[in-house]
C-alpha cells in the first residue's frame, strides 16, 4: 500500500542561504560555489575574518500576495540587530520587476504553489568575525522577520 502523505501550506515568504568562499558568475548565467560551507567553519582565534564570503540568497514568496518592500540583511554573532554587515532592499516596484509567478506544470502528484522567485549571488571581501556563534541571514517584511539560513562560526584552537 502507498503511503500517503500530507502538503502542508508553504509561508507567505520563505528562502535559504547558501554560503561559501567564494562565487562566480558564468556567462551562462549559471553560478559556480567554491569551498562551501555546509558544515559550518572554524578559525583558530577571534576576532578574525573571511579573506572572501559568498552568499547565495534564494527567497520566495506566494504569487498571491501582494509585493511589498523586503529588507535583506546579514549579521555576525554578537553585534546588534542595527548592525548588518550586509543588506538590500527590494521594494514593491522591483518584486514586480523579477517576473509573473512562475510554476511547473507537470507538477507531479506534490504540486507547488505559484511563486516569486530571487536568487542573488553576493561576494563580499574581508569580513570581520567578532566572536564564533551564527551568522544569520533574515529578511524583513511588513514586521516580520523571516529566517533564511544561518552559518556557524566556531572556535577550533590550534594545536
Amino acid at each position: 500500500m502507498a503511503e500517503t502523505f500530507v502538503s502542508r501550506p508553504m509561508s507567505e515568504i520563505s528562502g535559504r542561504t547558501l554560503f561559501a568562499e567564494d562565487a562566480r558568475i558564468e556567462v551562462t548565467g549559471q553560478f559556480s560555489l567554491i569551498g562551501v560551507l555546509a558544515g559550518g567553519v572554524a578559525f583558530d582565534a577571534f576576532p578574525n575574518s573571511f579573506a572572501k564570503l559568498a552568499l547565495v540568497i534564494e527567497y520566495q514568496q506566494l504569487a498571491h500576495v501582494p509585493a511589498k518592500e523586503v529588507r535583506l540583511a546579514a549579521y555576525m554573532p554578537g553585534v546588534e540587530a542595527n548592525a548588518a554587515f550586509w543588506e538590500q532592499i527590494h521594494d514593491a516596484a522591483a518584486w514586480e520587476k523579477f517576473g509573473p509567478p512562475t510554476t511547473d506544470p507537470n507538477q507531479g502528484p506534490y504540486p507547488f504553489p505559484n511563486v516569486r522567485r530571487v536568487t542573488q549571488v553576493i561576494t563580499l571581501t574581508n569580513v570581520d568575525v567578532p566572536r564564533p556563534g551564527i551568522l544569520q541571514v533574515r529578511a524583513f517584511r511588513d514586521g516580520e522577520v523571516i529566517s533564511l539560513g544561518g552559518l556557524e562560526i566556531r572556535h577550533s584552537p590550534a594545536e
